[in-house]
């Protein structure tokens, strides 16, 4: 039996159920399969079922939102992108199951499926070949949902989790609970899922799928490396191939599950059959309660009521307002440049017991102009934690205009960062009276100088760069 570990967003073991792509019969799968997706691949692209977007994503790319039974919900992975889109939709969360290499023993049938450009190479293997992990793959991307990378032919088994703390309004309300992908080439060959109390007995009923049942919403392009060899080795007929995409989410109710029988639920168990092609199994992380090992709810320390990020000049300002806490200690900021690796880089403390609204910020200059992705860890004073939704930025550019940061800045400061349009050429800094204070060359190839500034007196001055026959200037006001 191959154990996954399963994903835990606190210290408290956060109950799990996976969004499955599977159903009863093939008639209840239809009712119940993915009918379009919509992914972060070149900054939006949507597919559905009867009308499949001609371009076939080649890489990494994030389940942003999915149509099911009619109506669409977000993941959570990135809904500012879709409203920037015009795109409506319900709010969701869900959140991508913990693989560990240790639950998966690849077979010499099984392949880690990468779009075809991940690897930097459009139509060949890389050298060095991929890193050889089954976890990552089946886990990567934000929120764990990468619809670009998987594992195809994932050997014959049982994977088992966590499943107890059901919300008993989560069932039978429409909202999907279990989603689970088909990546490449369907079989006949059935999956089965199923909850189980703490003796091992089914709770419900039983789901069957066969994914030839369910229809395609996509085509991508992938490579098929051999995850049994290390370093992977990519085989004639495996490499740029063309397969279809196809989801299947289910309500708990779809198991059988009742508001009387959901208490005995201690776990929820996948029957491989040898042939499934997974990019990921999620579950929506909004259908269960925290519980403590005695079993009383606990609330969490804090009620956050809205996390947001806007760039200042080179600066991110992270805000985030709460609307109670209870026995708070304090907030984590972290960072993150892939959507799953996530390091502190800051700490501000809280309010420790509040029944009013609170506005907390952030201010943090990432290393790259790329996308970063930043979420909370918000902490209780007894070290128990529950991470926020995670909120990507990408600085833009803006070098149409000068720009000098910090600016206002104090009087002790030593230096200043200029951002100028053109490279190379002439900066010179002049004050209110005329006088020229400061002059030094910009380095070619560069849009950013260092100003020294600690012998500049408080007040007003006028900045000054020429390069290539222009002539641009800003201000700097040093208090």
């Amino acid at each position: 039996m191959m154990i996954a570990a399963p994903f835990l967003s606190k210290m408290r073991r956060f109950t799990i159920v996976a969004l499955v792509l599977t159903g009863f019969q093939a008639q209840a799968q239809s009712a119940r399969e993915v009918s379009e997706v919509i992914t972060d691949f070149g900054g939006l692209w949507k597919s559905a079922k009867g009308s499949l977007n001609s371009i076939k994503p080649d890489n990494s790319h994030n389940l942003l939102a999915f149509t099911y039974k009619g109506k669409t919900f977000s993941t959570g992975a990135n809904d500012d992108k879709l409203t920037k889109n015009g795109v409506a939709f319900t709010k969701g969360y869900y959140v991508g199951y913990f693989f560990s290499n240790e639950a998966v023993t690849a077979t010499s049938n099984t392949k880690i499926a990468l779009g075809a450009s991940y690897d930097g190479v459009a139509n060949g293997a890389s050298n060095p070949a991929p890193t050889n992990s089954i976890s990552k793959y089946l886990s990567d991307g934000l929120n764990g949902l990468d619809l670009g990378t998987g594992v195809a032919n994932m050997p014959k088994g049982d994977l088992v989790y966590d499943a107890k703390n059901i919300l008993p309004a989560a069932i039978g309300d429409d909202v999907p609970d279990i989603l689970v992908t088909q990546i490449a080439d369907p079989s006949n060959s059935v999956d089965s899922y199923e909850f189980l109390d703490k003796d091992g007995n089914l709770v419900g009923g039983r789901v069957n799928i066969a994914f030839t049942n369910i229809s395609t919403v996509g085509k991508w392009t992938a490579d098929f490396y051999e995850a049994s060899k290390t370093p992977m080795a990519l085989g004639a007929g495996y490499t740029k191939t063309e397969r279809d995409l196809r989801l299947w989410a289910a309500d708990f109710a779809d198991f059988g599950l009742t508001k009387d029988n959901i208490s005995q639920v201690r776990t929820f168990v996948i029957h491989l059959n040898g042939n499934s092609d997974l990019a990921f199994v999620a579950y929506n992380a909004n259908a269960f309660y925290e519980q403590s090992p005695y079993g009383d709810i606990v609330p969490l320390p804090v009620t956050l009521t809205s996390f947001t990020a806007k760039q200042l000049q080179e600066q991110v300002q992270l805000s985030w307002s709460t609307a109670s806490e209870k026995n708070s200690s304090h907030f984590e900021i972290m960072a993150s440049t892939d959507g799953r690796q996530f390091a502190t880089i800051g700490k501000v403390n809280a309010a420790g017991n509040s029944n009013v609204s609170l506005v907390y910020t952030f201010k943090y200059t990432p290393a790259t102009s790329e996308v970063t992705y930043y979420r909370l860890k918000q902490v209780d004073l007894d070290d128990t934690f529950e991470y926020s939704k995670i909120i990507a930025v990408t600085l833009q550019e803006r070098a149409a205009e000068n720009l000098v940061y910090p600016n206002p800045v104090s009087g002790s400061a030593s230096e200043v960062i200029l951002q100028h349009a053109a490279t190379g050429g002439n900066i010179e800094v002049w004050n209110l009276a005329g006088e020229k204070m400061l002059a030094l060359k910009a380095e070619p190839g560069t849009v950013r100088t260092i100003l020294p500034v600690q012998n500049l007196p408080k007040g007003i001055y006028l900045i000054v760069c020429q390069a290539n026959g222009s002539r641009e200037s800003t201000k700097l006001v040093i208090q």
